[in-house]
């Protein structure tokens, strides 16, 4: 009696500690796990706000070149005859956000695409007129207006105009004008949105709220257009005040050019939360079975019995620390401590199968971290390319122009198969190809050389890796050169299992000062070459990790070399 008696009064000074220790560990736990969450839901949401700012920055600037395109194609001195078909063409190109293109002449005189609803009224008449009395020479953009004046009905949609003058032998002759649908504007960039619910706010340059669109998750996609968004969202300031008081998770970027808008984006981290709240569980089912076996062998069998068990837990144990999740502790008892010794091994598989979901999310977020560096690399080539073409188009014989579109249609081939990996044989060709091209259009002042080591041809590399750092020492290094004629090295090489590739040129070189801001980080300006170099010095340490090495060394006024050694 007084046996039992000892024996309850000692479970109950263990019992009671324990649960609370398991309690409070629990607490810290998954108070831990949902701030770690939170932190690395809010930097995955800063960088997609970036993305959709870079997205949108790209669409305003592209608009502003189509008005230029159309000036040049439809207008030659005074003469709109051709005018309508250009923009037509155009029209039938363009990004679903424009509404329409029209031209109001200076008599009056309307020429747009579609013709059967593109008649201004005087509302759009008069934002035209505002615009062109504040900027008479460049590119103008308005204030968010509603109009129904592409529909057939009453309703009024939101709605931005860009308006650019024209004249001739500085006389004014009329005005170009865009018509663009802010709901979808907004909408192109619900790519980049993944598994976020997201309502994203664009704001004017004057802070007030231009549009906002709701982006939902349902087991399949779509958009919500927004009719009204929160009193408090109506103004860029008070918004991020009224986000701030509530602890809402948000992210804020604006355009550095015109239009200079600004963009919210808000997610329901909630929600987010709530489709990782199974992986949450398992984990503190994870810590509760194991204090639980390990409060029940403590508890039960303090005697004889005691020792070899807690041997062979302890063996277990250290076993599963070392990494060997695969151990099993042999299960031979009935009572407690085979209870214990099949929870162990209940509780090493569920960590096992955690690690290997855990493995399967990183993979997945490095992929999807690529596939958004590789998305930038890829408009950045294009237009530069297109732009060399462009200029051949008036300057080169038609030979020529069709040689480099034929080594375009090569490249877009190689650039958008979906193979993350190609053969080093391969990506040299694509590069040959690439500055052939550009020897097409820029003649025999620039001279390249290509050293391929022994056994290096078939080591299969990151594509486009080499094309950005070639594109870099053209037109930054070899083209600004004056009284040399530039030239381009690339070498390759196997040493200590790794493969080395050198990029070389001695063009004009780099300032020491840029190479810091280049490798930091901070210059991603596509007039110094930042993003290329940049872009490619991130893929490569996401993908190869610490044992890739990305050196940059330049001298101005004799060259630039770039060293890359991966492991293979």
């Amino acid at each position: 009696m007084n046996c039992s008696r000892f024996r309850t009064q000692i479970s109950l000074l263990m019992i009671i500690p324990c649960v609370i220790f398991s309690i409070g560990i629990t607490w810290v736990s998954y108070s831990y796990l949902i701030q770690f969450f939170r932190s690395t839901q809010e930097d995955s949401l800063q960088k997609l706000t970036e993305q959709v700012m870079f997205s949108l920055t790209n669409s305003t600037d592209s608009i502003n070149e189509l008005l230029v395109n159309i000036k040049s194609n439809g207008i030659v001195n005074d003469d709109i005859s051709n005018l309508d078909n250009v923009i037509s063409i155009i029209f039938h190109n363009r990004s679903t956000c424009i509404k329409g293109i029209v031209f109001i002449g200076k008599d009056g005189k309307e020429i747009g695409y579609p013709i059967t609803y593109w008649h201004f009224g005087e509302q759009e008449k008069n934002i035209i007129r505002e615009l062109l009395e504040k900027n008479s020479k460049g590119i103008s953009w308005s204030e968010k207006f509603y109009s129904n004046i592409d529909t057939s009905n009453d309703i009024y949609q939101p709605l931005c105009l860009t308006v650019m003058p024209i004249y001739h032998n500085h006389e004014y002759i009329g005005a170009l004008s865009i018509v663009i649908g802010l709901t979808e504007f907004l909408s192109s960039t619900s790519i980049y949105n993944g598994n976020y619910e997201i309502t994203t706010y664009l704001y004017e340059k004057n802070g007030k709220l231009a549009d906002n669109y709701k982006y939902k998750d349902a087991g399949y996609y779509y958009l919500t257009p927004i009719a009204s968004a929160p009193e408090e969202m109506q103004d860029l300031d008070s918004a991020i005040r009224y986000l701030e008081k509530n602890d809402m998770c948000y992210s804020y970027a604006s355009m550095k050019t015109n239009p200079y808008w600004s963009i919210i984006i808000v997610a329901d981290i909630y929600k987010l939360q709530s489709k990782f709240q199974p992986f949450n569980l398992k984990i503190i089912a994870v810590i509760i079975v194991g204090f639980l076996g390990l409060l029940l062998i403590y508890i039960v069998f303090i005697h004889e019995w005691f020792t070899v068990p807690m041997n062979n837990l302890s063996k277990g144990i250290r076993h599963v620390s070392g990494g060997d999740f695969d151990y099993r502790i042999k299960v031979e008892r009935k009572d407690e401590f085979g209870e214990v010794a099949m929870q162990f091994n209940h509780m090493s598989e569920m960590v096992k199968e955690l690690i290997e979901q855990v493995k399967t999310i990183s993979k997945q977020k490095s992929e999807s971290d690529m596939n958004v560096l590789l998305s930038q690399i890829r408009p950045h080539f294009l237009y530069n390319t297109l732009d060399v073409i462009n200029m051949m188009v008036d300057s080169s014989p038609r030979e020529k122009v069709h040689e480099a579109l034929s080594k375009l249609v090569k490249l877009l081939r190689y650039g958008l198969s979906k193979n993350l990996l190609q053969n080093l044989d391969d990506e040299l060709d694509y590069t040959c190809n690439y500055i052939e091209l550009l020897k097409i259009r820029y003649g025999e002042i620039l001279d390249y050389s290509i050293e391929k080591g022994k056994d290096t041809g078939n080591v299969a590399i990151l594509k486009l890796l080499l094309q950005p750092l070639v594109e870099n020492a053209v037109f930054h290094g070899l083209l600004p050169l004056e009284k040399r004629k530039g030239h381009l090295l690339i070498r390759t090489w196997m040493e200590n299992r790794r493969l080395s590739i050198l990029v070389s040129d001695n063009g004009v070189g780099i300032s020491s000062e840029k190479i810091e801001s280049i490798l930091s980080g901070d210059s991603r300006d596509n007039k110094t070459g930042g993003i290329g170099i940049a872009n490619v010095r991130d893929r490569i340490f996401l993908y190869y990790g610490k044992e890739s090495e990305f050196t940059l060394k330049s001298e101005v006024g004799k060259g630039t070399d770039i060293l890359i050694r991966l492991p293979v």
